[in-house]
């Protein structure tokens, strides 16, 4: 599992959050609505939803069921496009809705839902705009509400909704933050959420295809079996022809389960879509980052720099100019190349992904590219493990006179023996990583032993398990100190009870 508490990773490595806390039960609505609220989670609102006048509707439950299309819209909007103006005029709209809810039955389970979830998405976006704590809190108080809820509605499937969704959260708290919960006596359980969601996906109603969604992305991001769920979630493709959140979500997925060919499908899907969606601007840099894993890299070159003329805030912005600064070696530019890439590491974007501090870290200590280790890691991070292998053994660790590339070439090694499930002879080279690194520093050290606690966990070792996950919790490094220490914790509770 990965947990980090920043803007990019709720956004990108936490997929989940794209989704609004939706309801599923047996009440029916207007057409009008339901049709409206199929658009929105399909993207398809750039033009406007025209049936959502607030006149139209009478009954109580569509009144709710209008605020809540209109406020996922909003929601998904900014989460997945950078628009910090729009932002701003959350609170106006947020104590529109309030009022609207305030006049409504008060003991109308949908009504109090729907005051909770936008306590919810209130919480995330704050997060997504740099107001952490605030958010944070917005998220316990949901918590807290749903709690009550609960014991006002058992059973309910609002509950499990709600509830399913705010235990996978909060647990994926970074440690710094832990006070928090502490502090309101909340201890989250991830796989409760995940049961809880696996439930809601199962029910038959008009938000079946939701539930679906985020119950298969949950698995595919943190569960123990991704693979399984985002087959389940392709064989109901049909439910899915017009969504390009579907398309985009599970091109993400693939890329985080090393799937480069179905990335590239799914990505290259998302072009097909019309003006009338959301346009996504993340969609070209992960387009790059596909293509670059095929070793194509002209392609890559090419939406790597598109991405960089409309870019999603400050994110991937260091890491693209990064990446065009080793394809500039490997295509052996002019030293001018280099240097203006170089340049542009240092100067442009955020350090707010792992991505980019690891690119920022990378050109301050004037690291010059090898592309034998380039192109091993890209190809490992395409899924093509064999090949990669191929492309080290072509190497020789005489070659380097750098501790840092030493252990780089040893763990690439490591990392696609241990995808290949050939786990003694990772095991063999991760240990070799850790002899060479000598050092809490280095990323190669800490990578090395979090997953060597990976490799015994699967293996049952749980002492020697144990043993490298608290290595891993040193972990000193700047790049991904927050995702490798995060899942050494989740590791070590999950052996907990051996």
């Amino acid at each position: 599992m990965i947990k980090i508490f920043t803007k990019r990773a709720l956004l990108l490595c936490c997929p989940l959050l794209f989704f609004s806390l939706i309801p599923v039960f047996s009440q029916s609505y207007n057409k009008e609505l339901v049709y409206a609220y199929q658009k929105v989670l399909d993207l398809d609102f750039r033009n406007g939803i025209p049936t959502l006048s607030k006149d139209t509707y009478e009954s109580s439950d569509d009144k709710v069921f209008r605020i809540y299309i209109l406020n996922l819209q909003n929601t998904l909007d900014l989460l997945l496009v950078h628009n910090p103006e729009k932002y701003k005029s959350l609170n106006r709209i947020e104590k529109a809705y309030n009022q609207i809810l305030g006049d409504l039955n008060n003991n109308d389970p949908f009504v109090n839902y729907l005051k909770i979830e936008i306590k919810v998405h209130r919480g995330l976006l704050r997060i997504k705009y740099g107001e952490k704590l605030s958010g944070a809190f917005n998220l316990i108080q949901a918590f807290r509400n749903i709690r009550s809820f609960e014991e006002k509605y058992p059973g309910h499937i609002y509950t499990l909704k709600i509830s399913g969704l705010l235990n996978i959260i909060l647990s994926l708290f970074p440690d710094q933050h832990d006070w928090i919960l502490n502090m309101f006596q909340i201890d989250p359980d991830f796989t409760m959420g995940m049961n809880y969601l696996k439930e809601l996906s199962e029910t038959k109603s008009v938000y079946m295809r939701e539930g679906l969604l985020i119950y298969a992305l949950g698995e595919s991001f943190y569960g123990d079996h991704p693979g399984e769920a985002v087959l389940q979630l392709k064989s109901q493709k049909q439910l899915f022809n017009k969504s390009l959140l579907f398309n985009y979500l599970i091109g993400l997925s693939a890329i985080k389960n090393r799937n480069n060919k179905e990335a590239i499908v799914y990505f290259d899907n998302c072009l097909s879509f019309g003006r009338s969606y959301l346009q996504i601007p993340s969609i070209n840099y992960y387009r790059a980052e596909s293509y670059i894993k095929e070793l194509n890299f002209n392609k890559a070159s090419y939406l790597y720099n598109l991405y960089l003329t409309k870019p999603d805030a400050k994110h991937y912005i260091k890491d693209s100019n990064y990446k065009l600064y080793n394809l500039s070696f490997l295509f052996s530019l002019p030293d001018g190349d280099h240097e203006n890439f170089r340049l542009k590491v240092l100067s442009e974007g955020s350090m707010e992904t792992g991505a980019d501090r690891y690119a920022y870290n990378r050109i301050t200590e004037n690291y010059v590219p090898d592309s034998t280790l380039f192109i091993s890691r890209l190809l490992f991070d395409g899924g093509y493990f064999e090949k990669s292998l191929e492309i080290l053994k072509t190497g020789n660790s005489s070659n380097y006179s750098k501790t840092e590339d030493i252990c780089e070439f040893y763990y690439r090694y490591a990392r696609n023996y241990q995808s290949l499930t050939e786990y003694e002879q990772a095991i063999g080279f991760y240990k070799k990583v850790l002899k060479i690194a000598g050092s809490e520093e280095f990323y190669f050290w800490g990578n090395a032993t979090l997953n060597l606690g990976h490799i015994y966990s699967k293996k049952g070792s749980y002492t020697k398990a144990r043993k490298y996950y608290k290595l891993a919790l040193k972990y000193k490094g700047d790049s991904y100190q927050n995702s490798i220490k995060t899942e050494a914790t989740a590791g070590l509770k999950k052996i907990s009870d051996f």
